[in-house]
């Protein structure tokens, strides 16, 4: 797909984006203009607030693919220098605006420290997208090229490891670390299904970094990887590290040496597989049905935006990371990125449907319309989904 054939395809993933800011910036629109009776006013309740690590990755999150979008549709016909600059300039107008209405929304904090950190997440997203414009013309035969070559398997690991590392509490005892690692080598073994949870995604953090280095340096790099986050997990997340996981990264770095000999299309097929099991594993868990049934929300996100922000964003890390890596292996496999897309789309859908009969469970639109973004962000930016994107063909 050429770049004139991906703009209506920028233009319409960001207006999903741009939905999914709005709305789940204002959710749930309980407005109330009291003590409120001017725009002074309105400007004197929006002051500096203190933020949390959460809070910055989560703003960060939610607009780096505005700015990516932003940045992709101005370079055409500003440039690079100043589609960057526009995508902050309008990046900064909406979170102004959204912050500024937040002050009249009853269960909101509005806050200058959030339109700075959605203002960075924009700018980062804006010079991404540069950057990968121009990575097959200036960084052609060196190691950022190759790195640029592969910005899904990228995204994925940076997913992964944000999943891991949030809520981003500096652990700095060493102490701490060395009870930690002692719990797992002496604390008495006692496996459970949890080990599960985390070699499938380990697993696919192991084929994104095959994809990144190729397989001959996989296995070494894969190591690095591995050793990096755990460590990471210790120092950065603020919670220990557990035996489960110790236990899931050791089994995946087993079952990727046996991998790595398969061809990739066939390799990436097996993980597709073991990742929709995993999918309804855990959106259908623990399987307890009951006949009373519940509704199903065609209005996206439901209560989830209300939890602690911290649990908000660790979700939002895994669901992405989750859909992302579904979408790409399937796409790695051989499908167009429409056919993957689809197929994700249903799957998660089909999950969000069967738990209208699942208490406890929130079941809504919100994890289709992220698969399809996630869909749309590698149509775009991926070299490898541009390749296969068969959207307008």
């Amino acid at each position: 797909m050429n770049r004139r054939a991906s703009q209506p395809l920028a233009s319409w993933l960001l207006v999903v984006v741009g939905f999914l800011i709005i709305y789940g910036s204002l959710f749930p629109f309980h407005f109330s203009t009291e003590g409120v009776d001017s725009l002074g006013a309105l400007l004197s309740q929006l002051g500096w607030a203190r933020s949390t690590p959460s809070d910055l990755a989560s703003n960060l999150l939610l607009y780096l693919p505005l700015g990516a979008c932003l940045g992709w549709l101005l370079a055409g016909t500003l440039g690079g220098l100043l589609a960057v600059c526009g995508a902050v300039i309008l990046g900064a107008l909406l979170s102004t605006g959204i912050e500024l209405a937040q002050v009249l929304e009853t269960r909101r904090v509005a806050s200058l420290t959030d339109v700075a950190s959605n203002v960075a997440g924009t700018l980062l997203g804006a010079l991404l997208a540069m950057v990968l414009r121009m990575a097959q013309h200036s960084f052609r035969n060196s190691w950022l090229s190759r790195l640029l070559s592969q910005p899904a398997a990228l995204c994925l690991l940076a997913l992964w490891v944000g999943y891991r590392l949030a809520p981003f509490r500096i652990n700095l005892e060493p102490a701490a670390w060395l009870a930690s690692v002692e719990a797992i080598l002496f604390g008495g073994w006692h496996p459970d299904w949890t080990i599960l949870g985390f070699v499938v995604p380990w697993l696919v953090s192991f084929e994104a970094v095959s994809a990144i280095k190729g397989d001959r340096q996989a296995m070494q790099a894969c190591l690095t990887f591995a050793g990096l986050t755990l460590a990471g997990i210790l120092v950065v997340s603020g919670g220990p590290l557990t035996q489960s996981e110790a236990a899931g990264v050791a089994a995946a770095l087993l079952l990727a040496w046996p991998l790595q000999r398969l061809p990739p299309g066939l390799r990436a097929v097996l993980l597709t597989l073991a990742l929709m099991l995993l999918v309804l594993t855990v959106g259908l868990a623990p399987l307890d049905f009951v006949t009373d049934r519940d509704t199903f929300a065609l209005i996206p996100f439901g209560e989830s935006l209300l939890q602690y922000r911290s649990v908000q964003v660790v979700d939002m890390f895994y669901k992405c990371f989750l859909y992302g890596g579904l979408v790409w292996l399937l796409v790695r496999g051989g499908l167009r990125v429409l056919h993957a897309t689809l197929v994700s789309a249903a799957l998660v859908l089909g999950v969000e449907v069967l738990q209208v009969w699942l208490p406890g469970k929130t079941p809504d639109i919100t994890d289709p319309l992220l698969v399809i973004t996630a869909g749309g962000l590698i149509a775009l930016f991926d070299p490898m989904g541009r390749a296969r994107s068969g959207l307008f063909r």
